[in-house]
């Protein structure tokens, strides 16, 4: 995690906005290695083995490459919500089941 003291940004570049009485803040990351993204990972996974279908039966059926499947499904790649809908269609399992799992 990346900290940044408030102190020395305002030292340096005071007219950046940067607080002279100091604070931190602190890198957010896009979670895509997070517990809950994790566990939504392996849910697609599981449910597109589940349906004994390929990465490409699955990229084919959302018309995007098999790369696409295999990039989310390691974390490489981040779903957003429209193509979490769409995956979960073209595998046959309603996106609320899988939602309701990450609850």
């Amino acid at each position: 995690m990346l900290l940044v003291d408030c102190q020395k940004l305002w030292t340096k570049h005071p007219k950046l906005g940067y607080s002279k009485t100091g604070c931190t803040f602190a890198r957010v990351s896009r979670g895509l290695q997070s517990p809950p993204y994790k566990k939504l990972r392996r849910l697609l996974a599981q449910a597109r083995a589940e349906a004994g279908l390929t990465q490409l039966q699955v990229a084919t059926r959302v018309q995007r490459p098999q790369s696409f499947v295999s990039k989310y499904e390691n974390g490489e790649r981040q779903l957003d919500v429209i193509e979490f809908v769409a995956v979960c269609k073209a595998i046959g399992v309603p996106p609320s089941e899988l939602v309701e799992e990450l609850a």
